[in-house]
């Protein structure tokens, strides 16, 4: 194993929760898991994207984004 394959694995990400007006809280019992106060309208749950990018939850790389964790390793990431 290569020592950006070490980083890359296992590699988890916090979900991006998004509060638009028709949201409420099915997503909490459809994706078994507890969600933040207030309504809840989609679940991003791993995403690059200029209005969310998933922050990686635990590792050596634990508070980078995807962004971040892409421009970092590259192909090994993506394959």
């Amino acid at each position: 194993m290569s020592e950006k394959t070490n980083l890359i694995y296992p590699l988890t990400f916090r979900p991006i929760f998004k509060d638009y007006v028709w949201g409420g809280r099915n997503l909490e019992t459809r994706l078994g898991r507890a969600l933040p106060d207030g309504i809840v309208a989609e679940s991003w749950e791993i995403a690059a994207h200029p209005n969310g990018s998933s922050v990686v939850a635990c590792g050596p790389l634990a508070g980078q984004t995807l962004q971040q964790v892409q421009d970092q390793l590259g192909e090994a990431l993506v394959g």
